[in-house]
């Protein structure tokens, strides 16, 4: 009887453990994390585990005053790519939020595959907070940005967004020290130096 329960549990575990891993993700991938002020670089979409689908209408989001805007195309060796029947729409290309991106497979890809390059120019110190966007409401309901099944033509659930960590110039995780720190650090410092003074009187 315990055998039987304890087999029956594994089952139940291996199952969730299973749909879990299942879960289709999307990264935002930068070719340079860092950045320097006036170059280029580029962020590719990447699709893990996604559902057969008909592509995505997803948003492009990001501070327009430390990056700009340059161009977006189908990854070259994807689904999308123009060579093998697919295509990308950029709407509002002038290089500001909002900028939508819809993305057309030649049929109904699955699995993990690179969907999408975004290049933008570099052009002032601090988070870029680039991020892919998508709006995905109640199933049945119209959803603004969302990748879409192949066989209804709805939003896929549960779709997990690992988004893009760009810091132009690369300073954004020093915390500068308070000027109110440094003061005590020298008042200390000159208290020890007088104690040591009046010692050896």
């Amino acid at each position: 009887m315990n055998t039987f329960i304890s087999r029956k549990v594994i089952g139940v575990l291996a199952l969730l453990c299973s749909t879990a891993s299942m879960a289709a993700s999307v990264s935002v991938v930068p070719s340079d994390a860092n950045p320097a002020v006036a170059t280029g670089f580029s962020v590719t979409v990447h699709a893990d585990a996604m559902p057969a689908n008909v592509g995505p209408s997803l948003g492009l989001s990001f501070d327009t005053s430390k990056v700009s805007f340059v161009s977006a195309t189908p990854a070259a060796a994807g689904p999308f790519s123009t060579v093998g029947g697919g295509f990308l729409t950029v709407v509002n290309p002038g290089g500001t939020y909002p900028i939508e991106l819809y993305a057309t497979p030649a049929g109904s890809p699955s699995g993990s595959f690179d969907v999408f390059v975004i290049n933008f120019q570099a052009i002032a110190p601090g988070l870029a907070n680039i991020q892919i966007l998508e709006n995905t409401p109640a199933l049945g309901d119209l959803a603004t940005f969302a990748w879409f099944d192949d066989v209804n033509f709805l939003p896929i659930q549960g779709i997990v967004y690992n988004q893009a960590d760009v810091c132009v110039g690369g300073q954004c995780g020093v915390v500068p020290v308070p000027a109110g720190l440094w003061l005590l650090v020298s008042g200390l410092g000159s208290l020890v130096g007088v104690r040591r003074f009046m010692a050896k009187r």
